[in-house]
């Protein structure tokens, strides 16, 4: 990163400016870096060093080698205005709704059939999202992410993808109840059938209820 080169001046620091002590020469007013601001007033006389802060969406990132600046959040984050760059720590974006954290400044969307609430913070470690109603988590070689219950089978929302393989839960049919296009139905009238019909399966009939002979 190229640092801009400061100008002496004799009177207050303008807007976006700071004061700096440059190269053993004296205090500056030196622009801000991109991504930060500052009001205007700073005075190089005053003896002492100013900073600039962050920009709305941008947070501070660096070390103490290099130095800090202010990074613009990446899509899925946001950040109030106001870190301080001259507290040297590096802050975060956090990230939106259905978004989760990766890695240390990253937000990634959730996959289909997922969801997370906002506020994650990436500094604070990975997070993962979780699965909606009626979806489960599937795991092959690409990776985790939620596929949606088969026809007759339910699963409560929250299993988190990250977590590893889940599945859905067969409700299976009462007494006097068939299976028709993966649902349990009542029985026609004149028919009974044992409970337990598999509403994930085909589709099963009710026996007619045979009368008594005299």
């Amino acid at each position: 990163m190229a640092w801009p080169t400061p100008l002496p001046i004799d009177s207050p620091c303008e807007e976006n400016y700071y004061v700096t002590w440059y190269m053993g020469l004296g205090y500056y007013c030196t622009p801000c870096l991109d991504g930060s601001t500052n009001e205007p007033g700073d005075n190089p006389s005053n003896g002492f060093i100013t900073a600039c802060k962050c920009k709305e969406n941008y947070h501070v990132w660096g070390d103490d080698e290099s130095g800090y600046y202010c990074m613009e959040c990446y899509e899925g984050s946001s950040n109030e205005a106001g870190d301080e760059i001259s507290d040297g720590v590096n802050t975060a974006c956090i990230c939106g709704e259905d978004y989760y954290a990766f890695g240390t400044y990253f937000c990634l969307p959730c996959t289909a059939g997922s969801t997370n609430e906002a506020n994650d913070d990436p500094l604070a470690g990975d997070t993962s999202c979780e699965c909606i109603e009626d979806y489960y988590v599937y795991v092959d070689e690409s990776g985790h992410y939620c596929n949606t219950c088969n026809p007759g089978s339910t699963n409560a929302a929250g299993d988190v993808v990250e977590a590893g393989a889940t599945d859905c839960d067969i409700t299976y049919c009462g007494e006097n109840q068939e299976v028709q296009s993966n649902l349990c139905v009542a029985c026609p009238a004149g028919t009974t059938n044992a409970a337990g019909d598999d509403p994930s399966g085909s589709d099963t009939t009710c026996a007619a209820t045979l009368c008594a002979t005299n």
